[in-house]
């Protein structure tokens, strides 16, 4: 699932930085003001801890809120977290191969902890928990790692830019393609995931009272619109990736790039494919009514 991070971040990479933590304000939380420790306890702290004993800022509730701060939770493993934006987002933000772009904007983010308890791991290593999702092993963070897909937050793309060398691990083809059905699941309840739940469903709807219950035949109803969905899913998010590339590398008033007639030969025997499916699914479905 995982493998060393290329010069360009994509989705699914995983960062260690400090600065990366899922932080949520609650009624706990306080805004703080800045004031200054008295030369006394500037001295007691200097020799304590070392540092010099000079003016040492301090903050606290008690001196009001005026400085944009306040005092709040977070949750993360050393500052651990999964790059969840779109990798064309990702490109864009970071201006990765586009020259005439500058650094901007904010990236998503899902933090990563660790299961407290080895079974809590386990089971969802076993399972598909729409909002979190059990890391395979890596040198990079602890046993027992999650993401927490429902937690996510921001960070400043200039501050990516400059930590893009503090990526852990970046994932294989296969892993993006699991990460991505799984937070496609989570945010929009679209996906493989999704659709294998709700085919299931249709299996028991298919199996009216009074026909003997749900059998082989619902369920390979439900499988054959899956099985149509799953062509359509890899028609959006391999096939038509590809002619998007094609497309990134066409300039004003040039021909197509040479690869172009093969990627739409590809795009069209999968619509056939799709179509093929369609129809024995339609086909699976009526055949119970």
């Amino acid at each position: 699932m995982w493998t060393t991070p290329a010069t360009d971040a994509f989705f699914g990479d995983v960062f260690q930085a400090d600065f990366l933590l899922d932080t949520y304000v609650r009624s706990g939380a306080a805004p703080l003001g800045r004031g200054q420790l008295s030369a006394t306890q500037a001295a007691k702290l200097a020799r304590l801890t070392g540092v010099a004993s000079g003016n040492v800022a301090i903050y606290s509730p008690s001196f009001g809120g005026d400085e944009g701060l306040a005092l709040t939770r977070a949750s993360a493993v050393s500052g651990t977290a999964m790059l969840v934006s779109d990798s064309c987002a990702v490109a864009t933000a970071l201006a990765q191969g586009r020259e005439k772009r500058s650094v901007a904007g904010r990236l998503l983010f899902a933090p990563v902890v660790v299961a407290p308890d080895p079974r809590q791991w386990q089971r969802l290593a076993e399972t598909v928990d729409f909002g979190r999702m059990a890391m395979e092993p890596h040198d990079g963070w602890p046993e027992g790692a999650i993401v927490e897909l429902r937690y996510c937050f921001m960070a400043d793309a200039r501050d990516i830019k400059l930590n893009l060398a503090k990526r852990l691990a970046t994932l294989t083809p296969d892993g993006a393609d699991e990460v991505a059905a799984r937070w496609s699941a989570f945010a929009t309840r679209r996906g493989p995931h999704a659709y294998e739940l709700s085919t299931t469903k249709l299996a028991h709807v298919l199996a009216a009272p009074g026909t003997g219950g749900v059998t082989d035949e619902h369920f390979a109803a439900g499988d054959a619109v899956a099985e149509a969905l799953d062509a359509a899913w890899t028609l959006e998010g391999g096939a038509l990736e590809e002619v998007v590339d094609c497309y990134a590398a066409l300039g004003e008033g040039e021909a197509p790039p040479a690869d172009a007639d093969q990627a739409l030969d590809v795009v069209v025997a999968k619509l056939r494919d799709l179509a093929a499916l369609a129809t024995q699914a339609a086909d699976a479905v009526q055949a119970m009514r």
